[in-house]
């Protein structure tokens, strides 16, 4: 039996609990408020990236295609004038899909196994991508720390709802 169509209510569910604690964390206790900083001349900046209708991606400034350009000086030039950034264009889960694999062939309940898994896939995916953003990227530490704080928020209420509205649980 093929158990996705009997996953629309967890996932749901799921995708409800963590917006709720999003909107608590981000509206209530707005631990996240001084992450971001403004740039000067934003219009103009949106402007000049709307006008290049970019896909979703990551765009690096300055662009260097082939590390051998590293070695021009006119590239170098760019990267000692600034700025040095990288730009995310962003257009989604998998974590129902990676539980009712792994749930397949589990020996335990298969709504704890699912919640588990489920709350793990989360967390990875909503707080994965913080760690190297604070190594690679210049994230700052405490920003990296309050987005796995909300990985492990996001992963609760997911593994918990998994685990609450699983089919057959």
């Amino acid at each position: 039996m093929d158990p996705f169509p009997q996953l629309w209510l967890p996932v749901l569910a799921a995708a409800v609990s963590v917006f709720v604690a999003s909107a608590l964390i981000h509206m209530v206790l707005r631990w996240h408020r001084r992450d971001y900083l403004a740039l000067a001349g934003e219009e103009s900046i949106r402007e000049a990236i709307r006008a290049g209708a970019p896909q979703p991606g990551l765009y690096p400034l300055p662009y260097c295609g082939d590390m051998k350009d590293m070695n021009d000086p006119a590239v170098q030039a760019r990267y000692r004038e600034g700025p040095v950034a990288l730009i995310t264009v962003m257009p989604t889960t998998l974590s129902a899909v990676l539980a009712a694999h792994a749930s397949a062939t589990a020996h335990a309940s298969l709504a704890c196994v699912a919640g588990c898994v489920g709350g793990l896939a989360t967390f990875m995916a909503y707080g994965a991508g913080s760690l190297s953003n604070g190594i690679w990227m210049g994230q700052r530490w405490g920003h990296v720390a309050r987005d796995l704080l909300d990985a492990l928020v996001y992963g609760a209420a997911t593994g918990a709802t998994f685990c609450w509205l699983w089919p057959g649980g």
